[in-house]
């Protein structure tokens, strides 16, 4: 046994040794860094974290970088989109919700009612990955270096509700038309409003109820201005990380395989970080259970009837995909079909004309 450990000790220093030497030869590198929402707990959490720390940490600080979130850069999802594909921005964090009106490819792997659980999330962005690698290398001259996603959005309302049909004749606040294509067919007025607007909204009564994460709300304060909060997930939000392509391109291989390994580390701390906030969320929310990373509330947990996830469904199959299918295209929809369709055992095809 003594020799054993011996023999584990030498190894691990020869392991260390060639992390530190591997290290070392890697050209010391400068990133700027365009990142998510600031005011969320995976901005803080995750986000930060690894540009400011791990990067350079796991580099022997051979490799460094600076991070802004843009919105507090006072830009735009679509405007941050543009001036990453100008080089203008060399890497960029952004919500896939906010330049869905441009590409309505970005909605694909995450419309409304689509995921009920963050497994069938992973699963279906799995399947369309490709196609929104492909889409963003060839439209925006953009390099995909991860595919993340922020808790389960869930709706925060300040006036009583069961069902989601209680909705109908109020007005909510929502961060896309996908979303809002769902609040009209439940007889509700969507409104898009930007993330760190909602909670002024709420306390102008410009909206009666708001769809955004679970902890991501609490950390806006929503527990002190909504009474009420769904357990049912409406959709998630996925963020794609890219570089400019030829900014990408232009970094010295061994910082670009570097780079990639750190991504696929990102985007694990994400997926875990999304599935603990999405619990730990309503936890907070409510008052109920563990909350470490949020401030208690007692706003009332509205449980997810049966009859909620059979609205949301056919909403999604009979208004949501169709609507979905006539703005990005037939070819479009066909790649959605052969990709999350199959998964889903649904089809997604625009209404005749």
């Amino acid at each position: 046994m003594k020799s054993s450990g011996a023999g584990f000790g030498i190894l691990m220093q020869a392991m260390l040794a060639l992390s530190g030497a591997q290290a070392a030869e890697l050209p010391v590198t400068h990133l700027t860094v365009m990142g998510s929402l600031g005011g969320t707990a995976q901005y803080r959490d995750v986000e930060e974290p690894f540009w400011t720390h791990q990067l350079a940490a796991d580099s022997g600080g051979r490799i460094t970088a600076e991070v802004t979130p843009f919105d507090q850069a006072g830009l735009k999802g679509v405007e941050a989109l543009q001036m990453a594909r100008l080089g203008v921005i060399s890497f960029l964090t952004v919500p896939l919700s906010l330049i869905s009106s441009e590409d309505p490819e970005a909605n694909a792997p995450d419309l409304p009612g689509l995921n009920p659980s963050i497994e069938t999330m992973k699963a279906n962005l799995a399947a369309y990955r490709p196609i929104l690698t492909e889409l963003y290398r060839t439209r925006y001259r953009l390099e995909p270096l991860a595919m993340v996603s922020y808790p389960a959005q869930v709706l925060f309302c300040k006036e009583r509700f069961e069902r989601l049909s209680d909705l109908a004749g109020r007005n909510i606040r929502v961060a896309s038309g996908a979303q809002a294509g769902l609040m009209s067919a439940l007889g509700a007025r969507g409104t898009v409003l930007p993330f760190a607007e909602i909670r002024t909204a709420l306390l102008n009564n410009t909206v009666d109820c708001t769809i955004t994460g679970t902890l991501t709300g609490n950390s806006i304060g929503l527990p002190s201005v909504t009474h009420y909060v769904h357990a049912l997930a409406i959709n998630w939000g996925v963020q794609i990380v890219v570089a400019n392509r030829a900014t990408w391109l232009g970094l010295n291989p061994e910082v670009r395989d570097f780079m990639t390994r750190e991504m696929a580390d990102l985007e694990r701390s994400f997926w875990t970080r999304t599935e603990t906030a999405t619990i730990e969320g309503l936890a907070c929310d409510t008052g109920h259970g563990d909350c470490p990373n949020g401030t208690k509330g007692d706003m009332v947990l509205v449980e997810a009837a049966p009859s909620d996830r059979a609205l949301l469904d056919r909403i999604l199959r009979t208004v949501i995909l169709p609507k979905w299918a006539a703005r990005c295209g037939e070819e479009c929809a066909a790649e959605w079909n052969r990709t999350v369709g199959v998964r889903m055992g649904l089809i997604a095809e625009a209404p005749p004309e």
